[in-house]
């Protein structure tokens, strides 16, 4: 059961190019019973709403807004303004890392309802670590969204596999180049000594 905003209450991480919804939305923030965020939803005018989705001037549409407010989902928002299009009724946006407050571009793709469903069930039976799944051959796969970074026989190996994308994507680097990266190292890891 979600609930209101605990004293820790975690921050919502956005990219700068999106800050300037502050200044025009009330942002609120709905939690689960551990504190994590569940969701966000921006409060606001619909004409001012609809403007931010098309990735308009918001100040130029703030004089024909009225008073009226509505919610929103700022996650959604986001990634209109992102691919410059309303997403269709079957697209959400996924947080790759998993924290639903991590509304940075970054870490925002589209996912249909089922794709959503299905890895949120198997991230947790499967494994018990978010992102690593264990195969039917007893070793455990690290997927971020479509995302593969490999198998690995050991649990923790894939779950590091998965600190490390995400220490990369912080770094700068692309989704694309962070796999390259980690699909590499443990490619050459049983090819090449390390030696003085």
């Amino acid at each position: 059961m979600p609930r209101k905003e605990p004293e820790n209450a975690e921050y919502v991480l956005i990219s700068p190019e999106d800050a300037e919804l502050l200044d025009f939305f009330s942002l609120r923030r709905t939690f689960e019973d551990d504190g994590s965020i569940q969701y966000v939803q921006v409060i606001g005018n619909p004409a001012l709403i609809e403007a931010a989705r098309r990735g308009e001037n918001l100040a130029e549409a703030l004089p024909s807004a009225g008073k009226k407010s509505v919610h929103f989902s700022l996650s959604r928002m986001i990634m209109e303004r992102m691919i410059g299009r309303p997403l269709l009724p079957n697209e959400r946006v996924r947080q790759i890392n998993g924290n639903r407050g991590d509304l940075r571009r970054r870490n925002l793709e589209i996912a249909t309802a089922s794709e959503l469903a299905s890895v949120k069930r198997s991230s947790w039976a499967s494994s018990g670590v978010k992102y690593v799944y264990e195969t039917k051959t007893g070793k455990y796969a690290a997927q971020v969204g479509d995302i593969s970074l490999g198998t690995y026989s050991d649990k923790s190996e894939a779950a590091a596999a998965v600190e490390k994308f995400y220490k990369l994507l912080d770094a700068g680097l692309s989704k694309e180049e962070a796999k390259t990266r980690i699909v590499n190292r443990h490619r050459n890891k049983n090819r090449v000594m390390v030696v003085d």
